[in-house]
């Protein structure tokens, strides 16, 4: 353990000083703070950072959020074109910042794509738990994309080398979206049974369509 908090500590520090230097100099990937704010989470829950660096946490939260918030505006990056948003998204949603979700989703409501769609529903649940608008907007999700609940639930697993492209609402969009949306959803406290409940009861509507 104090091998962890040593390793912890310095992580702290250094996630801190680019918070300070400000992070547009790192790569708009947002492949860097994410970590660091996984190992503040981890040194939370396991004890092995001090009062005096995990005090730090909030502020980096909220550094963070703000960043990408920034790194994904429209009013700055038109048209977001290198899919900024996206990861910006999940990453809130990972770290409880939900309003910050909801500005971001707001920038980009007219977004259809699988993140945006099923980003909505884990929204919805989150906030007001199994409700009809919750289910209402996962259906809407499914009915764009069934393949993605089937690897969100790990009915079906992703190969280890990821498809090369993928088309919309097709099962390669699926094994993107749980590559880059499975942190958040796992965060989020009795939503597997919810997506299965109503994935099934989605399904089975489709089957007796099917059959008249």
């Amino acid at each position: 353990m104090e091998g962890i908090r040593i390793a912890f500590q310095k992580f702290v520090n250094q996630a801190c000083r680019l918070v300070r230097l400000n992070v547009e100099h790192i790569v708009r990937s947002v492949d860097i703070l994410p970590v660091a704010i996984r190992f503040f989470s981890f040194g939370r829950r396991t004890g092995a950072g001090e009062a005096s660096v995990l005090i730090q946490y909030d502020c980096l939260i909220s550094s963070f959020s703000s960043w990408l918030i920034l790194q994904a505006d429209p009013r700055w990056y038109p048209g977001d074109n290198q899919g900024v948003r996206y990861a910006a998204l999940y990453l809130l949603i990972e770290v409880d910042q939900d309003a910050a979700a909801e500005e971001l989703y707001e920038s980009y409501s007219d977004d259809g794509s699988a993140w945006w769609r099923f980003g909505r529903a884990l929204l919805d649940f989150r906030k007001s738990g199994d409700t009809p608008k919750a289910r209402s907007s996962l259906q809407d999700a499914i009915k764009y994309n069934p393949y993605v609940p089937q690897y969100l639930l790990e009915i079906k697993r992703r190969p280890p080398t990821p498809p090369g492209h993928y088309g919309i609402g097709d099962e390669n969009e699926a094994m993107y979206y749980y590559d880059a949306a499975i942190r958040a959803w796992a965060h989020t406290d009795d939503v597997y049974d919810w997506l299965l409940d109503v994935s099934k009861e989605f399904f089975e509507k489709e089957n007796k369509k099917r059959k008249r």
